[in-house]
């Protein structure tokens, strides 16, 4: 049983600190658009070389999952709990990135495997530019960075917490003016439109 433990925790460990790994080179690429389109796809085009294969995209891919289905359950287990004001925070923080998570990689794999497409930039951004579907996507890309910061710093004492989710803040409106075409127009092809 305690080796079956060992086993858990370090599975456990070692996916956090890949998938944080990954999901901080993500948020930097995206940040990218803040120079240029062109600086951006080229730093991905790097990124994908190194993970888009058969193998680090499955281990990547089973981390994702693991910490997924981990999560549902500890929050199934919680969600009857007693909380303050800022636990439910947290707790809500929680759900929304479980939610996020799950719908963000299953519109990646949807877009490969259904709609045969590059799952880009231009596939990210598509439905923020397309009338109604940006009311859905402004909320939804703002809030993931909101939450994943607000998550991440919930343990941290005052002065680190405020720093580090006025980071959050200011990333997630640089990020989202930057998917929007605020610094720059960002000409989206036809077929990323088309699938709104």
């Amino acid at each position: 049983m305690n080796t079956l433990k060992n086993y858990y925790g370090l599975v456990n460990k070692m996916s956090l600190l890949l998938l944080g790994l990954f999901v901080f080179i993500h948020i930097f690429n995206h940040l990218m658009l803040v120079i240029s389109i062109k600086e951006h796809i080229s730093f991905m085009e790097n990124f994908r070389f190194i993970y888009r294969n058969i193998y680090i995209e499955s281990i990547l891919l089973l981390a994702f999952l693991f910490q997924i289905i981990k999560s549902i359950k500890t929050t199934w287990r919680e969600r009857k709990n007693r909380r303050t004001f800022f636990e439910k925070l947290v707790f809500i923080s929680k759900i929304y990135l479980i939610y996020f998570l799950i719908n963000h990689i299953s519109a990646v794999l949807f877009g490969r495997v259904v709609f045969n497409l590059d799952t880009n930039i231009y596939y990210a951004i598509a439905g923020l530019h397309v009338f109604p579907y940006s009311f859905y996507f402004i909320p939804y890309y703002f809030l993931s960075i909101i939450c994943l910061f607000f998550y991440v710093s919930k343990n941290k004492k005052s002065y680190s917490f405020y720093t580090i989710n006025t980071i959050g803040f200011i990333l997630a409106i640089v990020l989202l003016f930057a998917l929007k075409s605020v610094f720059y127009d960002i000409n989206i092809p036809f077929r990323y439109l088309n699938m709104y």
